[in-house]
């Protein structure tokens, strides 16, 4: 079995928050590599990605998204930049864990023939609503849809948003 991680991340340009950024992943993961198909959302939080300011150094340390990563699984990740506490919890994190799960049954198992491109079509919006409206916490830039990287090759994608520029990188071990 494989892992997904995020093994880098690179502030270019902090948000327009006061003081530093504490970054935060949110991460949707429609599972088709198990029977039932189910969806689940993580919080990915790392000590790592606190504290960080326009130009710091590459940050590197892996950290682990999914220890059971299947390319045939369904992957939505947000960053968000945290204001003194993490909003995603409790209530919060319910809803979140609701609306994607309600998201996912309805376009990734009820309805058939569509890509992940698709799928995500149809989550993007509500996704952005409920976890950019659970607190004081910012999005930076919209929910994405995660480019499956392979053992080897890495997939970076770069976050924008509230004047922030950020650049993550995703591998599988």
């Amino acid at each position: 079995m494989s892992t997904l991680q995020i093994g880098q991340l690179k502030c270019h340009e902090e948000t327009d928050e006061a003081g530093s950024d504490d970054i935060y992943f949110v991460v949707g993961i429609g599972r088709r590599s198990i029977s039932p198909k189910k969806a689940e959302v993580k919080v990915i939080t790392s000590s790592n990605w606190l504290d960080l300011e326009s130009g710091d150094p590459l940050r590197t340390r892996d950290v682990t998204i999914d220890p059971a990563f299947s390319t045939q699984d369904f992957y939505t990740i947000t960053m968000v930049e945290r204001d003194n506490r993490n909003d995603l919890v409790g209530t919060n994190l319910k809803v979140v864990k609701d609306t994607f799960a309600s998201l996912w049954q309805t376009w990734g198992v009820n309805v058939n023939g569509l890509n992940d491109n698709q799928i995500f079509d149809h989550m993007r919006y509500d996704l952005n609503r409920v976890i950019g409206g659970a607190g004081n916490d910012e999005l930076v830039g919209s929910t994405r849809l995660l480019n499956k990287p392979s053992p080897g090759k890495n997939t970076d994608m770069v976050f924008k948003g509230d004047g922030g520029k950020y650049q993550a990188w995703f591998k599988v071990v």
